[in-house]
């Protein structure tokens, strides 16, 4: 009985690192996503400066 105690409290410990591995690759691909709005944001201004120049 004790061995499955210490069982079941090696999976909580596992179960918790891989939440936090989820929240990390979470968070990453939130940064990611960010970032080509971003890139697309700034792409789209430098489109309507260029524009505005060249009148």
């Amino acid at each position: 009985m004790d061995s499955v105690v210490k069982v079941f409290e090696y999976l909580k410990i596992q179960l918790e690192e891989l939440k936090k591995v989820i929240r990390a690759v979470d968070l990453e691909m939130c940064m990611k996503d960010r970032l080509l709005t971003l890139r697309a944001e700034t792409g789209l201004l430098l489109s309507v400066l260029n524009h505005e120049f060249e009148q």
